[in-house]
């Protein structure tokens, strides 16, 4: 069934009566400058550097089996939307060289409008096909989402139906806004991807993003967070008993909890969990902030908790420390 227009050309372009969410962008925080971290505010430092760390990527496969932030959501919805980009190219009706057609998609609950181009004319989903999508109340994690994505393939091989191939993509998020019963939250972001899989828990999923924000209300209280220059890489890999899965992410964090101010984050030794546990037991990272003060986070093997230490003056001794619960931090 057709929905609304078909677009002409190789442009991302989403249907006039399909939009991305309506209206101008949520501004996330403007970057004031490095925060001077000290005794009274490492422990929100640390929780604001972690929790924005774990929730890019997918923090739902890091910390499994507990009530995570709803920061990631538009991304997860994002990413579940990639398995299908081959049955859309190949179901897309075909036109006229060099058009693109748009098409009324069902989610669990409400609709997508995709528009399908194909680069080259060839039906099948390669180099330089292009995808742009308006959610409209799509249920998703027990949430609605509705706003506009958009996808480009930079290089493909393999097959998404199965548990061996590489894509590599760029991937938009336009006021892409995540509701439920608590609230809301607005993710813009601009990035590239990797997905790759060489077999049944054997995956890879990186992304490299100049500006990636969301803006959160909760019981009338706004909340923004934004990330630059950010890298971020989650790896999955088998073992006798299951799978571990480590995550790695480096880059600067600003938020409102921070007074809109910044944290320049660095792991340096990737988190890691098994399959077994809720949370990781190894891994290390820093948040720094003004004047090289900065605190050093490490997963305790315990699998709860994690240590918090600080360099206040970033002389490079940490002076004061304390055990923190996963749970206080994410």
């Amino acid at each position: 069934m057709l929905r609304c227009a078909v677009s002409i050309g190789v442009a991302l372009v989403l249907s006039s009566c399909g939009g991305g969410g309506g209206g101008g962008s949520p501004s996330g925080p403007v970057d004031a400058g490095p925060v001077q971290i000290t005794a009274g505010n490492y422990g929100l430092v640390a929780q604001e550097s972690v929790g924005a760390a774990m929730s890019v990527t997918d923090a739902g496969l890091l910390l499994t089996g507990v009530q995570v932030s709803r920061d990631q959501l538009a991304l997860d919805f994002a990413r579940a939307q990639v398995p299908k980009f081959q049955a859309w190219m190949t179901s897309a009706p075909r036109l006229v060289t060099g058009a693109s057609q748009t098409v009324a998609v069902p989610c669990d609950s409400g609709n997508m409008d995709v528009t399908v181009d194909d680069g080259n004319n060839n039906s099948m989903f390669d180099r330089g096909d292009s995808f742009s999508v308006a959610a409209h109340a799509c249920m998703f994690a027990g949430a609605t989402l509705t706003g506009g994505m958009a996808f480009t393939v930079n290089e493909f091989s393999g097959d998404l139906n199965t548990d061996v191939y590489n894509l590599k993509m760029s991937m938009t998020l336009t006021n892409m806004v995540a509701s439920d019963a608590t609230g809301s939250v607005t993710t813009n972001a601009s990035m590239s991807a990797i997905m790759a899989s060489t077999g049944i828990h054997a995956t890879t999923f990186s992304i490299t993003t100049s500006s990636y924000t969301t803006v959160s209300t909760r019981a009338g209280v706004t909340y923004t967070r934004s990330l630059t220059d950010f890298t971020a890489t989650q790896t999955t890999t088998p073992t006798q008993t299951g799978y571990t899965i480590s995550k790695l992410a480096n880059g600067t964090l600003s938020s409102s909890g921070l007074s809109n101010r910044s944290v320049v984050f660095a792991t340096l030794a990737p988190f890691v969990r098994s399959s077994s546990r809720n949370f990781p037991t190894s891994g290390q990272a820093t948040a720094t902030g003004g004047g090289g003060s900065k605190i050093r986070v490490t997963a305790q093997n315990d699998g709860s908790t994690v240590l918090v230490e600080l360099d206040a003056d970033g002389n490079g001794n940490y002076e004061a420390s304390h055990t923190k619960l996963w749970t206080e931090l994410l």
